[in-house]
């Protein structure tokens, strides 16, 4: 039997990480939307040092590096911009292309996803971290895309990810589903794909993320 302390000792843990993580992307994407303000239309590059804290065995601080370059593109058609990150063991990478013209008028989305983006990685990081409870990390592959969003490393990942998305826009989890499903229709082979992950984010959030608006 699972003691009620040991529950409770879990979920003030995962309070007090969630906590961090906020705090952190909150500070990090505040900065640079402050750099993207006064660079607006311009090409340039960021560069900082975020941290991940008390996620490791130890409950220490883990640096990593982070570099946004961005790129303006008036000729960039069929959306407002493109943000791709990825993440390796102490860095975030973050390429985005935007065309200027629509902003500020995309603000609010373009915020939301930064956030998003930079809370998918830094997961990313923290599991490379957390030696007594690694995930099992798989090679994408030759994988479908749906199949590589059903990867152990990534489903917690896009989830952290779309919830701070969800947050700042101040909408359901499942809306913020739905968003980026709506974003990558064309990436999926049929709808009964797109149901299959959807079916399985899901139960993954009610299950670690209890607390959340779904």
């Amino acid at each position: 039997m699972i003691s009620l302390l040991k529950i409770l000792r879990e979920e003030i843990e995962r309070e007090e990480e969630n906590v961090t993580y906020k705090r952190e992307v909150l500070n990090l994407s505040r900065d640079f939307i402050k750099q993207f303000n006064t660079k607006l239309g311009k090409r340039f590059k960021y560069e900082t040092t975020g941290q991940v804290q008390g996620v490791d065995d130890m409950g220490e601080e883990i640096p990593f590096e982070l570099t946004i370059r961005v790129v303006p593109n008036k000729k960039l058609e069929g959306y407002p911009y493109s943000i791709e990150a990825w993440a390796m063991t102490d860095e975030v990478e973050m390429n985005i292309e935007y065309n200027p013209l629509v902003f500020p008028a995309a603000f609010n989305d373009f915020i939301a996803e930064v956030k998003e983006g930079l809370r998918h990685e830094m997961e990313h990081i923290a599991q490379r971290q957390k030696k007594s409870k690694r995930i099992t990390w798989v090679d994408r592959g030759d994988r479908s895309f749906y199949e590589y969003l059903l990867l152990p490393q990534e489903i917690p990942a896009y989830i952290r990810g779309l919830n701070t998305r969800a947050k700042t826009k101040r909408i359901t989890l499942s809306q913020a589903f739905e968003e980026y499903f709506n974003d990558y229709r064309d990436s999926f082979e049929s709808e009964s794909e797109i149901e299959i992950v959807r079916k399985e984010w899901l139960r993954w959030a009610k299950k670690n993320l209890p607390k959340t608006k779904i």
